[in-house]
């Protein structure tokens, strides 16, 4: 007789485990579908730098005498086509400078702050923008 209660006993906790399981699916179907509806805004990398403008149809920003290629949607591109060289601009992202070189930045909005000097970037950081194969277009003012 001892061998039904163990049965019993086995069969119980079978039931049990079914229907703790069961319990466990319906709750997470119900809540799985509200935990996707939480919309969060981004957070959002800034920066700011003087632009270059290119011949190569490149934007590139100088960002702690560091040249960042500005990687944009279409969206922007004709906002570019109003900034000069020298500008002074700050670009929002949400990923961020990428480590790659030279550096690149995925941008989610771009500002124009004023007018830059173009002679604020050491020509080291020039040469190495047209050493890359970028050919910078200088302001009519400085034109090299």
């Amino acid at each position: 007789m001892q061998t039904n209660k163990n049965m019993d006993f086995g069969l119980l906790s079978r039931k049990a485990a079914t229907l703790m399981a069961s319990t466990i699916l319906v709750m997470l179907f119900a809540l799985l579908p509200g935990c996707a509806m939480v919309q969060t805004e981004p957070e959002y990398f800034h920066c700011e730098g003087i632009y270059i403008k290119t011949t190569n149809d490149v934007d590139i920003i100088i960002v702690k005498d560091e040249p960042v290629i500005i990687v944009n949607s279409e969206e922007f591109d004709s906002k570019f086509d109003d900034f000069e060289t020298g500008d002074m601009l700050t670009l929002a992202s949400v990923n961020g400078i990428m480590e790659t070189y030279p550096g690149q930045i995925d941008i989610s909005s771009v500002e124009r702050n004023g007018e830059g000097d173009i002679e604020e970037i050491s020509e080291d950081v020039l040469a190495s923008i047209e050493e890359m194969g970028y050919q910078i277009e200088y302001p009519e003012e400085i034109e090299e």
